[in-house]
């Protein structure tokens, strides 16, 4: 930039006539929540929230990456943080409009001159202002720089706030994204009590997670997509850009949502971007980058009380501190819970507690212009009780009349290194990582209705301990467009090695006998290894063929080299390799009918890697998973209105399924591709801003699932529906922001209704059958800030107390219900 800048058109002077039009003031303080990232993209989500209005040229701002703001500030006071650490600062009149300038620079306003013949406005300035979705298409393409002015109509100002989202590896909003997306903020995690990514199924239509609490096995499922079987996960897990999903399909690791930025649910396969696992769509849990000019501190303090159980404390604090200023800084983020239990057992009452420590250490290092270095690393312990196996009377009875009591220790270790540089139109990426995570399961028990019950009672199953490692090691190498051309694109490679192993002492398997009858004779040991290294390379190309219509594509080859070995009873099997691949294409198209009303169809494929029984069974082949969608987003009522819909269908083959063989000396689990699976679905989503203190939300979702071919005799017939997924959800949430005697206040309130899942294995017979109850839950928050930095909160979940069935596998005996009636105070103190 030159050392004086000299505004010589009437352009200035029209934007800011404009500006003082729109703009709430220079004192008025916004809840800002801009992630950090693309430095115009940070500047056009500031301007949509706060109304105000930014001029700069494009050149200086392109390449250049924000660290973000978080909090309560005037406009001005927002972009001198996304301006922090960038060379960059601002300059505002009276007006309220503000201009972005070199560090170095004068700003001379000066009375309006006709431009030069010829001479593109576009070209040397762009406007960031409050804006309606429309931003993108009321103004025309410069064909001579590859981008668009952003000047838009601010009467049409969107009242719903908007959230930015990186699901397609770059920032933008959600409302332009052509995938199926929730999105829920930081502010929204608080005032829903979320706090772990168990609690998220209870918001999100279509997402089950079928766990037993404290550490127990977790299988995620989202559109139907379930399984809990198979040697990885189905739904891809991703701490910002950690890929954080577990070898096996049901132990994903306990992921925390304290301090997060925000939450992205994808639904549908995103095989393209995110690789194998991500069949059924992708979670990614994206923290708060630390502030590297001052240091804050906060505590929230909480006790739970839940019925007929014992009392429950949550302590979690934040600390942020710059270390060199504006240069580098750290960011802690800790938890501890104490949950009281509520099952009794046999010689224990509310033994199922659960003490949790969870602490996030994150570190931003920013050593030159455009270039960022972060680091996290998450400790995360465990020692809990089981909810599985409670009937209906809220008590547990042990395997084999046993007066054990199930318990699990669950550790994970978590370390991510992520370096980003921003030249001038494109950005590399590196990201690598590292999960260690170890489990130990003692006193496990479970029912196994081998036979009719007409015939025999159910035979037990009694695990006295169970040991799992998984260590996965990632690096991510990407290199992505950064500009606002009409072609945007993004190419990758990815690397993946993980080591699973699992020891389990003893299995006792046979009919119980009176109380005091000696445990039938141990089966056993068991040990397993499984190795996989796997790499892949993908690319992903959008174009806007008009200023309506964008079409994209996108392509990943993937290849995984895998080697099993196990042992039986000291007796090692022949070591197995064997190599499976997939190529996951991806092709979409987005049409803007309206400024307001955004469209799109896609289809896209995922994929899960195959696997190996014993030396003695066959291998089991991978699963393929194509959806073909049809979506629809949009702004109704000036803004005041938010609406989404999408019509799936999904072809899924080759599904893996275990089958029990009793006549194989290894008590006969065996993991083979049952067949095809046809699912039709529809989800909505709808948000309503009555007036500014009001927010109310509907959302819910339909699936129906069908298998249409079975390879094999199965766990399943030809009609039957896929398990461990609700065939329906809803969730209904109310908000009413306050402000009472000048302290500021809001009153939440969400219900959330899901339907039964199912449970079957017909390779054991048709009696082998069960189901999840429909499952009503309601909860209820309630906070006020008394000062700056003190607040007080009381909240409530599953305030109906319904004691239902959340998972379908009661007939073995280990079907957690929901937690009883629970009542919280909650204190918060910022320093």
């Amino acid at each position: 930039m030159p050392k004086s800048i000299t505004l010589r058109f009437t352009l200035a002077a029209i934007l800011c006539a404009i500006a003082s039009a729109s703009y709430a003031g220079p004192t008025t303080s916004w809840s800002v929540d801009v992630p950090e990232g693309d430095l115009a993209a940070a500047l056009r989500t500031l301007a949509r929230d706060t109304g105000a209005q930014f001029v700069y040229a494009m050149n200086q701002v392109q390449g250049v990456r924000t660290r973000g703001a978080h909090g309560k500030y005037t406009a001005a006071e927002a972009v001198s943080k996304l301006l922090e650490g960038t060379g960059l600062r601002v300059m505002s009149d009276e007006s309220g409009a503000m201009l972005i300038l070199s560090g170095s620079a004068d700003l001379d306003v000066q009375p309006a001159v006709p431009l030069t013949r010829g001479e593109n406005t576009e070209s040397r300035f762009r406007i960031a202002q409050g804006a309606s979705p429309n931003s993108r298409d009321r103004y025309p393409l410069n064909a001579a720089t590859g981008t668009r002015a952003e000047q838009t109509d601010v009467k049409q100002v969107v009242k719903i706030p908007e959230i930015t989202v990186s699901a397609q590896k770059r920032d933008e909003r959600a409302f332009d994204v052509p995938i199926s997306i929730v999105a829920m903020s930081a502010d929204e995690l608080e005032k829903r009590k979320a706090t772990s990514i168990d609690e998220l199924s209870s918001s999100i239509p279509g997402l089950f997670i079928d766990s037993n609490g404290g550490g127990f096995a977790r299988a995620i499922s989202l559109r139907g997509v379930s399984n809990n079987f198979g040697n990885s996960s189905l739904i891809g897990l991703y701490l910002d850009e950690a890929s954080v999903a577990s070898f096996p399909a049901p132990l994903q690791p306990d992921l925390r949502t304290y301090d997060l930025a925000r939450v992205e649910v994808l639904r549908g396969p995103q095989g393209t971007l995110y690789g194998e696992g991500s069949v059924g769509g992708t979670i990614r849990f994206i923290t708060r980058a630390p502030e590297l000019d001052k240091v804050a501190a906060h505590a929230d303090v909480s006790a739970l009380f839940t019925q007929d159980g014992t009392p429950g404390q949550h302590f979690e604090g934040i600390l942020n501190a710059p270390v060199v200023d504006g240069k580098l800084g750290l960011r802690i983020a800790g938890a501890y819970e104490h949950d009281g239990g509520w099952i009794d057992g046999s010689t224990t009452e509310d033994f199922n507690d659960q003490n949790l420590k969870d602490v996030r250490l994150k570190a931003l290092w920013l050593p030159g212009p455009g270039f960022a270095v972060s680091a996290t690393s998450v400790i995360h312990r465990n020692n809990a009780g089981s909810n599985n196996g409670e009937d209906r009377n809220g008590d547990y009875s042990q395997a084999f009349n046993l007066t054990t009591t199930p318990t699990v220790e669950d550790d994970y270790n978590l370390h991510n290194l992520t370096l980003t540089y921003d030249f001038s139109r494109i950005q590399v990426l590196s990201a690598t990582s590292y999960i260690d995570q170890d489990r130990v399961a003692r006193n496990t028990g479970r029912r196994f209705q081998a036979t009719p019950p007409d015939v025999l009672p159910a035979f037990h199953v009694y695990t006295p301990q169970a040991n799992t490692h998984n260590s996965v090691f990632t690096e991510e190498l990407r290199v992505m467009s950064t500009d606002t051309s009409l072609l945007q694109w993004t190419v990758g490679a990815f690397y993946r090695d993980a080591r699973f192993s699992s020891d389990t002492l003893s299995v006792h398997f046979g009919l119980p006998g009176p109380p005091g009858t000696p445990l039938p004779p141990p089966i056993g040991p068991f040990e397993g290894e499984n190795s996989s290294k796997s790499w892949a390379a993908f690319a992903d190309i959008g174009i806007d063929i008009t200023r309506k219509l964008t079409f994209g594509v996108g392509l990943r080859y993937f290849e995984d080299d895998q080697e099993f070995t196990s042992s039986f009873a000291g007796f090692a099997t022949p070591i197995q390799t064997g190599t499976f691949d997939a190529l996951n294409p991806r092709a979409y198209m987005r049409y803007r009918v309206t400024p307001n009303v955004n469209t799109y169809a896609s289809a896209a494929k995922g994929f899960r890697s195959g696997g190996f029984n014993s030396a003695t069974l066959p291998t089991y082949d991978p699963e393929n998973v194509w959806t073909y969608e049809l979506g629809a987003k949009m702004y109704l009522l000036d803004g005041q209105l938010s609406a989404e819909a999408a019509l799936f269908y999904t072809d899924y083959t080759d599904y893996q399924i275990v089958g029990v063989r009793l006549d194989h000396p290894e008590f006969g689990n065996i993991t083979s591709n049952a067949g095809s699976v046809a699912i039709k679905g529809v989800e909505w989503t709808f948000t309503w801003k009555p007036a500014d203190e009001w927010i109310l939300s509907f959302n819910g979702n339909y699936i129906d699932s069908e298998f249409y071919e079975i390879a094999v005799a199965s766990s399943y017939a030809i009609g039957d529906s896929l398990d461990f997924s609700s065939k329906y959800g809803g969730t209904a949430s109310a908000q009413r922001d306050f402000t009472w005697w000048g302290r500021s206040g809001f009153v939440r309130v969400d219900y959330d209704r899901r339907g039964r899942a199912t449970f079957r294995n017909r390779s054991i017979g048709p009696w082998y059958f069960s189901e999840s109850d429909i499952v009503r839950l309601l909860n209820a928050n309630f906070g006020l800030q008394f000062t700056d930095t003190f607040s007080v909160g009381v909240f409530a979940r599953n305030l109906l107390n319904d004691r239902g069935f959340v998972s379908p596998a009661s007939i073995e005996g280990v079907a957690p219900r929901a937690r009883p009636r629970t009542i919280g105070i909650e204190f918060g103190v910022s320093f």
